[in-house]
């Protein structure tokens, strides 16, 4: 399922998906999706932002700079779909590895990605709990 679909002149799509099957209840993921100009299929990889979320960013440098190398990016949005904003000291949400994999489920849809080369790339997400 997606909202728009990105063309081959850079610009950045927002696109909703699934997690992957497993995942309960029923909340739909949303990503940046950029790929490189011209018809495909390319590789393709997973952006996934650490604790401090910040998706949009994350896209606007990754994103980017993985569009200019000739790869698709789908940054994925964990946090906003489930109302969060930051995951630094209680850890990961449940069920964000389904992310990941939902992300690259919907690529393996699109007909300018190899599914076959999708590389996940992730930031920290652990807890920065400082105990003494």
């Amino acid at each position: 399922m997606s909202t728009s679909a990105a063309d081959d002149t850079g610009a950045v799509a927002v696109v909703r998906f699934p997690p992957a099957s497993g995942q309960p209840g029923r909340l739909l993921l949303s990503g940046y999706l950029r790929r490189p100009d011209g018809a495909g299929p390319f590789p393709a990889v997973v952006l996934l932002h650490g604790c401090g979320g910040d998706a949009e960013g994350l896209d606007r440098n990754w994103g980017a700079r993985l569009r200019a190398l000739g790869y698709v990016s789908l940054t994925v949005d964990s946090f906003g779909p489930r109302g969060l904003v930051t995951s630094c000291h209680t850890g990961p949400p449940a069920g964000r590895n389904f992310d990941a994999f939902g992300a690259l489920d919907y690529l393996a849809t699109q007909p300018f990605v190899r599914p076959a080369d999708v590389a996940l790339m992730g930031f920290s997400g652990g807890r920065h709990d400082h105990a003494p």
